[in-house]
């Protein structure tokens, strides 16, 4: 009788970037923000997988020694102490310099009961400059939680006047603002010009690549439209300030798009005749240019996602919305929020959290037996070993693909633009 074998289970390092990957990433949307990081010199080599990376404009790291991600060069020694005047000297001496700073540390450091928030409110103030904590006792958060909580943070912090909203103008919170390049950049001048239309001005995009003096412009909002990458920081903003609160889904793909217009058009005041009059006419103008492209390449074929789960499902409504299928989902996100994740991509295989190896035999196996055409994804996807595939850039972190002129994915224009580079890609294999 042959012996009976089990694989053993991939144990391998995830894919899923950390919870101080993605403050640094808060970091590097606001021009004049400092991450204080109480660790080893470790920390930096997080921020490398944004700076000169992921995003070219990024100033994160300076080779003359003015980067804005800081470590106190803790050791064991101060660790088992409890000191940590590092931290404070290094928070202390950016006041006056920065906009604000973010203090933080390895989980490690946190475990000894340091008091990170005690330290921030001792600081904050001090010559015009916002202190604020942004450590977080749980082992398992990501990069979504980092972001998210470095947002709420100074959301909470900020100083803002309540009332000082008006009607017609709206922030727009927790755009995944990952980056300074033409993608990003070009996601909220379509989000401006989207809402222009329906008569709406967008005052603040928190964050918006601007200096944190620039997020204050919040106050001026009547209306807060919440995105899912930092649903805290818009309710905190919202309640602060007395503005109205919309919660939205990214407006990826035309249905996406034309129904969040809709929504943010509603809740602004706009009349509904109006909102569907310019809805119709940028349906119009965008189902032109697709039309040909969706018919002659994409119409019937099937696709991976690796990324998010925030792009991902709205990405993959798209596909949907483009008569594609969806043969795999990949989720690059961890804990325990994200347990249940599977269920927004029902009647589909989905992994989360996944370890490389594991990762590369399930794509593998979905193209070698011919069940996937395109595989879209990050740059965690698209290892070197997967670069023969027909593929596409898309989401955090993206080492290949740049955008160094405007080219959105969101909104009406950005649909287009996604089409375009799926054309290509599909065209290209």
């Amino acid at each position: 009788m042959a012996e009976k074998r089990t694989e053993a289970p991939d144990r391998g390092e995830s894919c899923t970037p950390s919870f101080l990957t993605g403050l640094y990433l808060a970091v590097n949307a606001v021009s004049d923000a400092y991450a204080v990081v109480d660790g080893t010199d470790c920390v930096t080599r997080k921020a490398e997988c944004v700076h000169g990376s992921h995003d070219l404009f990024s100033t994160l790291l300076d080779c003359r020694g003015d980067g804005r991600v800081l470590h106190t060069r803790s050791h064991s020694g101060e660790i088992i102490a409890g000191d940590s005047s590092g931290a404070e000297a290094l928070a202390g001496a950016l006041c006056g310099r920065a906009g604000a700073v973010l203090l933080s540390s390895l989980p490690v450091m946190t475990l000894t009961g340091r008091d990170y928030g005690k330290l921030a409110a001792s600081l904050t103030g001090r010559k015009g400059t916002r202190v604020v904590s942004v450590a977080a006792n749980a082992l398992d958060l990501d990069y979504l939680d980092g972001y998210a909580l470095a947002l709420e943070r100074l959301a909470a912090d900020i100083p803002l006047r309540e009332g000082a909203g008006r009607r017609g103008r709206a922030a727009v919170v927790g755009h995944f603002m990952d980056r300074n390049e033409g993608d990003q950049t070009g996601n909220i001048a379509e989000l401006r010009r989207m809402l222009a239309l329906a008569g709406v001005e967008l005052v603040c995009a928190w964050p918006g690549g601007g200096d944190h003096a620039s997020l204050k412009n919040a106050e001026k909002a009547g209306l807060i439209i919440s995105l899912p990458y930092a649903r805290g920081a818009a309710a905190t903003l919202a309640r602060r300030t007395g503005a109205k609160l919309l919660e939205l889904e990214l407006p990826l793909g035309l249905a996406a798009s034309a129904a969040w217009l809709k929504a943010a058009a509603c809740a602004a005041g706009t009349p509904a005749a109006k909102a569907d009059a310019l809805i119709a006419a940028e349906l119009s103008a965008a189902h032109s240019p697709a039309r040909a492209a969706v018919g002659g390449a994409l119409a019937g074929r099937r696709l991976c996602f690796t990324g998010d789960p925030y792009l991902g499902r709205a990405f993959c409504a798209f596909a949907a919305e483009l008569g594609m299928g969806v043969a795999g989902v990949f989720l690059t996100c961890s804990g325990g929020k994200w347990a249940s994740a599977e269920a927004s991509f029902p009647g589909r295989p989905v992994l989360r959290d996944f370890p490389a190896g594991t990762y590369a035999r399930a794509v593998e196996g979905l193209f070698s037996g011919g069940h996937c055409d395109l595989l879209v994804s990050s740059s965690v996807g698209r290892r070197s070993a997967f670069l023969g595939l027909p593929g596409m850039d898309l989401g955090f972190p993206s080492y290949r693909y740049h955008a160094l002129r405007p080219e959105p994915f969101l909104g009406f224009a950005g649909a287009v633009n996604l089409v375009q580079r799926m054309f290509n890609a599909a065209r290209s294999a």
